[in-house]
């Protein structure tokens, strides 16, 4: 019977050194479990970084093209008023050349005030410069005899 005994022995070791093996596995795997859950962890917070990143960089590019924008309107207003100055400077040339015109036809003909009198030949004529608000017009009057 002492064999059996032994032999019983050496089986419940053989059992216990089992269910420690399968244990140590068991653990073993829950472990690895772990890791592989705290990896997949640190990959999402790694793509949600790459995420971020490429939003700054997006607001980045598009706060640039904001201020391109802002640059181009400054320019263009500045065009703008640039352009109302010149058609300014060009109608006041104009109205000077016109106010010349009219003085050098008044000196030609004699006329040396507003609504002076002439005489050509058998008519009577009236010259008189009529300064209407900025529009400078010559206007010749004939008078009948």
């Amino acid at each position: 019977m002492t064999d059996a005994i032994t032999k019983a022995m050496n089986d419940a070791i053989a059992k216990k050194k089992k269910a420690k093996a399968k244990q140590k596995r068991i653990d073993e795997e829950h472990e690895a479990k772990h890791i592989a859950d705290e990896v997949a962890k640190a990959k999402q917070i790694v793509d949600e970084a790459i995420e971020a990143k490429r939003v700054a960089d997006e607001a980045v590019e598009a706060k640039q093209v904001t201020d391109e924008v802002a640059k181009a309107k400054w320019v263009a207003d500045e065009a703008t008023e640039a352009r109302r100055i010149a058609d300014e400077v060009k109608r006041i040339a104009d109205e000077k050349a016109a106010v010349d015109k009219v003085k050098l036809v008044a000196g030609l003909l004699g006329v040396t005030r507003k609504g002076a009198q002439a005489r050509e030949g058998d008519r009577e004529v009236m010259h008189s410069v009529s300064a209407s608000g900025s529009l400078f017009t010559r206007m010749l009057i004939l008078l009948s005899e």
